[in-house]
């Protein structure tokens, strides 16, 4: 039976982001004390950052994604708008007022885009992240030092959600993590990699403590674990709390009342650490 640590109790956990997917649980402490946020994978939703910014106005953002940018959102833009355009040809209804919705949004992305990342506080880097450097992807070295440059003295919170690049860019990121004070990451393919990730959980509780987790219920759960094979987890740096607090763990079962959230509306959450569930 595989199972899962269970994170340590924390008060101060705040939910960031829009309703289900899109939202994380953060320690407030950790918000308040972070210069600078770095946000690896923003997809078309940013309402993380901007609730974290909305928390704590002073701190710098980047972020790297290399599928958006306001650019890319208008090509898709252009494009939904000529399939719309070939419906209408062939008298499609439905092609018509898909695609017509389709370039709706995306040009109202890259509008919000535009809006959103400008000015020194806020940039973008449309690079993906991973393992070794290219034209396309960044490594976490290079994070570093575009992140020292904003800020030579402060404290990093880490948002980590790039679709399985995680398993190769972790090793990199714990032995240069000095100054990170949190970190959300979201592992994928657990099932295929659940050594890597008890080793990965393993590393980072030398410095970190779990202080939540949560499954994605977009994938399935394992076969002989109430474990998702999607995990959305949150750290927090052990300096940063008292000794009673990495003493304690968390009774409660997850989700958390009040602050957890299905990933997909449609579908119940997953159950972690409950009576009735195998953790």
């Amino acid at each position: 039976m595989r199972s899962l640590p269970r994170p340590l109790l924390v008060v101060d956990l705040e939910r960031l982001g829009r309703d289900n997917d899109g939202g994380y649980v953060v320690p407030r402490r950790a918000i308040a004390k972070s210069d600078v946020l770095i946000s690896m994978g923003i997809n078309d939703d940013w309402s993380f950052e901007t609730s974290f910014l909305a928390l704590n106005t002073s701190a710098t953002l980047i972020s790297f994604d290399g599928s958006v940018s306001a650019r890319a959102f208008l090509s898709r833009s252009l494009d939904a708008l000529g399939k719309s355009l070939l419906g209408l040809l062939r008298a499609s209804r439905w092609a018509t007022l898909t695609n017509l919705a389709a370039s709706r949004r995306a040009l109202s992305l890259a509008v919000r885009f535009n809006a959103f990342f400008r000015g020194e506080q806020r940039r973008h880097v449309d690079r993906f992240v991973g393992a070794s450097a290219s034209p396309r992807h960044v490594t976490w070295t290079e994070i570093v030092d575009l992140a020292s440059g904003l800020d030579q003295t402060g404290h990093w919170f880490v948002k980590m959600d790039i679709e399985g690049s995680e398993w190769e860019v972790l090793p990199d990121l714990l032995r240069n993590a000095d100054k990170i004070i949190g970190l959300v990451i979201e592992y994928h393919d657990c099932d295929g990699q659940w050594q890597e990730l008890c080793d990965s959980m393993r590393n980072l509780q030398r410095e970190f403590a779990l202080v939540h987790i949560h499954g994605n219920n977009y994938s399935r759960t394992l076969a002989d674990s109430r474990a998702s094979d999607v995990i959305e987890t949150t750290w927090l740096r052990r300096v940063l709390m008292t000794e009673a607090e990495l003493a304690t763990e968390r009774p409660d079962a997850y989700p958390l009342r009040g602050l957890d959230m299905p990933n997909d509306p449609r579908r119940s959450d997953y159950s972690f650490f409950d009576a009735t569930a195998d953790d």
